[in-house]
């Protein structure tokens, strides 16, 4: 009876450590941010998506790995979108990154749409 309770509480905690953390409800001030720079990355204006991100205090690396415009990655994103000067800068902006890095950020996306 007792390991089925602590099977029974093993599964629980099993479940709910792998909920996403996508799934939670993200904030209007969050997905503001976000949105003006996905629009940014857009608009092929290096110098608008750099005010963009420090006006938000977005570091460029966490908006490289993190942001998810349209269900396209950041990078992938500007240059779907013909946005070749931002795209080669975000790329830029990824400089050294390690399987930790990309491992942190596997769940840790956040996911906005723009039209």
């Amino acid at each position: 009876m007792k390991i089925n309770r602590l099977l029974n509480l093993m599964a629980l905690v099993v479940v709910v450590g792998y909920t996403p953390y996508s799934s939670a409800q993200m904030s209007p001030q969050l997905e503001g941010a976000l949105i003006d720079v996905c629009k940014a990355a857009k608009s092929n204006n290096g110098l608008r998506l750099k005010q963009s991100m420090a006006a938000y205090n977005l570091k460029p690396k966490t908006v490289v790995l993190r942001v998810v415009c349209n269900g396209e990655n950041i990078i992938d994103f500007a240059y779907s979108n013909q946005a070749l000067k931002t795209a080669q800068q975000l790329e830029r902006n990824l400089g050294n990154i390690d399987i930790k890095d990309i491992a942190f950020n596997h769940n840790n996306k956040w996911y906005v749409s723009i039209e």
